[in-house]
């Protein structure tokens, strides 16, 4: 069996053969490129024509930041590699530009390798997009940055060409991870950027983190970076979302850690408080300290302990 054609579409795929035996039964596989896991999908078979189609609805990929798989056909005794017989084939000349979305952030889309054979890159839009695109940085300028509730709302001065964009972090490899609770919207020439509780609590790490606008545009992966050189300082401490933010080097940064915040923000440090007497119930807490204090610069935060051990 020879592939003859390949026709990629944005809601399906068609292989056409040579021959299909008028008893054989095919379909389609997709394989792990590192771990070699399978997974098989039925095709529509059309013998007549000999063809056998993928509906990407009934492709059922593990939702992962990034992954790639091979695509085989597979007949009653082996597996075939599907590829496209054409020497003089040019990748250049070749687009397959089409992303098909299982959910929110996370889709799939097909490329040819080297050899000219059929691959898939399974991700969130933007770590697969990245593969196929130009990288391109921008500055997207803010406006104002607040808290309402346990939201964060930034305004920024710029206008998404695109109707898919997104809120996005990197991890140390560079990866983009895209979060639920984290939005992009156009509002009358200007954005605005909504980062609900839900977003900041997947983060598994909240000591430094850089939002940064994400989008594709005529086959440019566009990266914009939230700057500001001067953001509010004083209207943060005790925020629903316990997170803080400020420019570093003009860029906007985000932290949960309220001692990094104070240190080098507020320019307070860190220090030892010896506390004369205690006591507690229910519904009070009072703290005797031996030094003297301002009561109007005094803030009381709780601090999660994670591990406590009890030495005696």
């Amino acid at each position: 069996m020879k592939v003859t054609r390949i026709l990629l579409q944005s809601k399906r795929m068609t292989i056409e053969f040579d021959n299909i035996d008028d008893d054989e039964k095919l379909s389609f596989v997709f394989r792990h490129r590192k771990t070699k896991d399978v997974v098989q999908v039925e095709g529509i078979q059309d013998r007549a024509n000999n063809q056998i189609t993928l509906e990407y609805k009934d492709v059922d990929l593990p939702e992962v930041e990034f992954a790639r798989y091979d695509l085989l056909v597979a007949t009653g005794e082996k597996l075939i590699r599907p590829r496209i017989e054409n020497k003089n084939l040019s990748l250049k000349k070749i687009n397959f530009d089409i992303f098909y979305f299982t959910s929110e952030h996370y889709g799939f889309r097909f490329y040819l390798t080297r050899d000219n054979e059929v691959s898939i890159s399974r991700g969130n839009y933007i770590n697969v997009e990245k593969e196929s695109k130009q990288l391109r940085q921008i500055e997207v300028p803010i406006e104002e940055v607040k808290y309402v509730g346990h939201k964060l709302f930034i305004k920024a001065f710029f206008e998404s060409p695109s109707v898919k964009t997104f809120i996005a972090w990197k991890d140390k490899k560079e990866n983009y991870i895209l979060h639920n609770g984290a939005y992009f919207q156009n509002v009358e020439s200007r954005s605005l950027i909504e980062i609900e509780k839900e977003a900041f609590m997947s983060i598994i790490n909240l000591e430094e983190i850089t939002p940064i606008v994400v989008f594709v545009k005529d086959s440019i992966l566009y990266e914009g970076v939230l700057r500001s050189e001067k953001l509010p300082k004083d209207d943060q401490i005790g925020n629903q979302l316990s997170i803080y933010h400020y420019s570093k080097n003009g860029n906007l940064k985000l932290t949960s850690n309220l001692n990094l915040f104070m240190r080098k923000v507020l320019n307070v440090e860190k220090q030892h408080c010896i506390v004369k007497k205690f006591s507690f119930s229910e519904e009070l807490i009072s703290i005797r300290v031996n030094d003297q204090v301002e009561l109007s610069n005094i803030l009381l935060f709780k601090k999660t302990l994670v591990a406590s051990i009890l030495c005696q």
